[in-house]
């Protein structure tokens, strides 16, 4: 499983692939609050990231929690690949840094409505880092 970020001039290209999901099925996927996953469903991460006082929604309205990616589809074989530009996020710069907190895929998709998109579970968890580019 890899997410990669990429800072860009209009926000942050997120790229990812994620296996061991539920085939053929829409799943939620946000950054929460916090980088601590010390508890094994994930709930120490915290809610959703939402520096802006938004209401919960969907890309590609802006008016969301930040770093709200919507869903992410899984094929027959439970892998989803995913590539979205976010508006809402930055790296580490002044506009809702990501850089330490959880990125969180859900066991069910996220459907819109308040307050949190009614995901389920927590099925896939991790902190955003920094790649180190010395180790393979």
């Amino acid at each position: 499983n890899e997410h990669k970020f990429k800072q860009e001039k209009k926000g942050v290209r997120v790229i990812a692939t994620i296996s061991g999901l539920t085939p053929n099925q829409d799943h939620g996927m946000h950054v929460h609050e916090y980088g601590d996953l010390r508890t094994p469903n994930g709930s120490s991460a915290g809610g959703h990231y939402n520096p802006d006082n938004n209401p919960h929604g969907l890309p590609p309205s802006t008016q969301r929690h930040a770093g709200s990616f919507g869903n992410i589809t899984a094929n027959n074989d439970g892998v989803a690949n995913f590539e979205f530009l976010d508006s809402t996020i930055s790296i580490s710069r002044s506009k809702n840094p990501i850089l330490g907190r959880t990125i969180v895929v859900h066991a069910s998709p996220d459907t819109g409505e308040q307050p949190a998109g009614n995901a389920g579970p927590r099925v896939g968890v991790g902190v955003i880092g920094i790649l180190n580019p010395q180790v393979d």
